[in-house]
């Protein structure tokens, strides 16, 4: 109403139904990648935790695309604003919020990029499953107790 009631610009787009459903939508993604960075800190975090959050989002991001046509469940905003306006059509958006996700998927992987520098600390995941054949016969030794214990 105060919108309409001082012309302002912005006045159409609040009835704007498709308009509405992408605000909804960007309420949605925005609040997950919040909270995949609220998980990414604190004093648990470390490079091999944040590495499998952002792997995990970025397996989220595409399994969302293909889902998209079939149930919206995974953006309870938007999946609501729909619910409760049955004049609108889903389709309209599902195109949009397609190439927005292909869009978003493809900056993780600019940004998350090297896969390899995670591989280098597979001995701390899983000490007991590495290739001893570096390491020396006293080292060895040392495994075998530490594995056993």
């Amino acid at each position: 109403m105060f919108l309409t009631e001082y012309s302002a610009e912005l006045a159409s787009l609040i009835i704007d139904e498709t308009w509405l459903c992408k605000l909804a939508y960007l309420a949605d993604i925005f609040s997950l990648i919040n909270k995949l960075n609220l998980s990414l800190q604190g004093l648990d975090s470390n490079i091999l935790r944040s590495q499998d959050k952002i792997a995990a989002f970025k397996k989220k991001l595409g399994l969302w695309k293909t889902r998209i046509n079939t149930s919206l469940d995974m953006f309870p905003t938007l999946s609501d604003y729909i619910n409760n306006n049955p004049s609108i059509k889903a389709d309209m958006i599902i195109c949009d919020i397609g190439k927005h996700l292909d869009a978003l998927s493809q900056h993780f992987d600019e940004y998350f990029t090297n896969d390899n520098f995670i591989e280098n600390f597979d001995w701390i995941r899983n000490p007991f499953d590495v290739e001893m054949s570096d390491l020396a016969g006293c080292e060895l030794e040392e495994l075998a107790e530490l594995s056993c214990n």
